[in-house]
């Protein structure tokens, strides 16, 4: 793609699966981190509420939160066993002893890393993982040398912005032939099958700026989407192990928040009187 025809409403364009259930995941994203973001979510503003009633229930809020639950045990069960992995011809590979210790260049196992990798899409339905490595035209010493190998990066559905398939014509399958993803901080990647391109978007209102490309020399797209539950009409978003206790618990938090708010006004009981009109006198009167 010609850099002078970039620009920032097409780094920003997305996938109508993106648009159709970011809400969603979005929504599972904050149910499973909990805390404080959930509360703020899901107790919102009445429109008939003070500001002060509201931030007062904000502050009282609380979550009793069985969706991070069921992900919690549910992915303890499934990675209760160690994996056992028989991988010929890799044994005594250097390079690939130095990924399974670091996977993702971060400092991660590789068998932490799939283990993550597997809530994450247990949350959302599935995440991505792209297979990357360092450009450089190195010999294999040299690499070992310098701790260069392919190594895992993971992305969230709500970071994959854009992608598309073409059916391959001799075998009739699906194959990856354009990727975005969003690396956050303004900068996109954009993965074709015979090249990358990077762009970055300085400030708000600046020009995109292709900040590094080169060419793909795997002549496809080196990704793949891990879902949870196959969906067989959209098979790389996948189907959440929340997708309906999700609204619930922020249901819940909601139903809790309206009831502390009812037991500490109970506690503190407003006594209303009819007003005394001046020059009227001061009769008895009922009080509630």
């Amino acid at each position: 793609m010609a850099e002078d025809k970039m620009t920032k409403e097409k780094l920003d364009e997305k996938h109508e699966l993106y648009n159709v259930y970011v809400d969603d995941w979005v929504l599972y994203d904050l149910v499973f981190r909990s805390g404080k973001p959930l509360i703020d979510y899901a107790i919102y503003r009445h429109p008939r509420e003070s500001e002060k009633n509201h931030e007062a229930r904000l502050r009282d809020g609380y979550v009793f939160n069985l969706g991070k639950t069921v992900i919690d045990i549910f992915h303890f069960y499934l990675t209760e066993k160690d994996v056992v992995r028989e991988l010929k011809g890799l044994a005594d590979d250097p390079r690939w002893e130095m990924f399974k210790k670091d996977a993702d260049l971060n400092g991660t196992d590789y068998t932490v890393l799939l283990n993550e990798a597997q809530k994450f899409a247990s949350v959302g339905g599935s995440v991505g993982i792209l297979v990357n490595k360092p450009t450089g035209k190195l010999t294999v010493g040299d690499e070992v040398s310098n701790g260069i190998y392919p190594y895992y990066a993971l992305y969230s559905l709500q970071n994959i912005y854009d992608w598309e398939f073409e059916k391959n014509k001799e075998t009739h399958r699906r194959e990856l032939s354009y990727l975005k993803l969003y690396e956050g901080g303004g900068v996109y990647t954009l993965w074709y099958k015979d090249h990358w391109e990077q762009w970055q978007i300085p400030k708000k209102f600046a020009k995109p700026v292709k900040i590094d490309e080169d060419i793909n020399p795997l002549e496809e797209i080196p990704f793949v989407w891990l879902s949870n539950i196959k969906d067989l009409m959209h098979p790389e978003i996948g189907i959440s192990d929340l997708v309906d206790i999700a609204r619930i618990v922020t249901s819940t938090t909601q139903n809790l928040s309206c009831g502390e708010e009812m037991i500490k006004l109970a506690g503190f009981p407003i006594m209303r009187i009819p007003r005394v009109r001046e020059g009227e006198e001061e009769d008895e009167f009922a009080v509630g």
